[in-house]
């Protein structure tokens, strides 16, 4: 039985990612059917129903049940990894739902299981986190975060993501109209000076427009979008 549900919860994921949807749900049905006892394979047949549920549906209130059910499976086993894998899965679930302040409670849970030496994820997760409390208008926290993934990104030399963490930093100094905001902005545009064509460009620049217009610098802000405009048709 262990067998077959492995087969099954790998051939399941598989359709997942080529969308082959019905499979998917077919799949996934027969397993539960199946009296499985491990408790891994629990855990990961509930999450991969549960995201499924999500991702496919889009029904969070029926996915929800199924991914807790996966993280009761996984704490029994006291299996860090699977732990993890559920807290992410809920916190995407919840991010693009719209619910920031749940996924922000999952993505802090989650970052509590990632080993020391993880250090990229962590910093991804730091700048998720960031983000979601910029939304949540708690800028305090939005600092705090921002500038852990700037010392994660700083001492392991992820440039690209030191300068997002630039980037937040830069978004939260104009909010608060303080001086150092210039210069953030500044240091992140030399970063991307070089850079090929990329959301992180138009990102940028829109921020920092904005940044321009709070600070009635329109001459400055017209320029700048006018280095927008010169972005690929794919990106814009």
């Amino acid at each position: 039985i262990e067998l077959i549900a492995q087969t099954g919860i790998a051939y399941a994921e598989v359709n997942f990612v080529l969308e082959n949807h019905s499979e998917v749900f077919q799949t996934y049905s027969e397993l539960k059917e199946l009296d499985v006892e491990n408790n891994e394979l629990q855990s990961r047949l509930y999450r991969g129903y549960g995201k499924s549920l999500y991702f496919i549906e889009r029904d969070l209130d029926a996915a929800i049940p199924y991914v807790e059910r996966a993280l009761e499976w996984a704490r029994v086993l006291k299996d860090s990894l699977l732990i993890k894998n559920v807290h992410e899965a809920m916190a995407v679930m919840y991010l693009m739902n719209g619910s920031l302040l749940a996924a922000s409670k999952e993505y802090i849970l989650l970052e509590q299981y990632l080993p020391e030496k993880l250090h990229f994820p962590r910093a991804g997760v730091y700048n998720q986190l960031t983000e979601i409390f910029f939304e949540l208008g708690d800028d305090e926290k939005a600092k705090y975060y921002a500038n852990k993934t700037y010392e994660i990104a700083e001492a392991q030399q992820f440039a690209k993501t030191k300068a997002r963490a630039q980037l937040n930093l830069a978004r939260l100094a104009s909010k608060r109209a303080k001086p150092q905001a210039d210069s953030l902005f500044k240091e992140v545009i030399q970063y991307d000076k070089d850079k090929t064509s990329s959301l992180f460009r138009l990102n940028l620049y829109y921020t920092y427009v904005h940044h321009l217009i709070r600070n009635e610098r329109i001459e400055e802000a017209i320029v700048s979008l006018e280095r927008v405009k010169s972005l690929p048709t794919r990106i814009l």
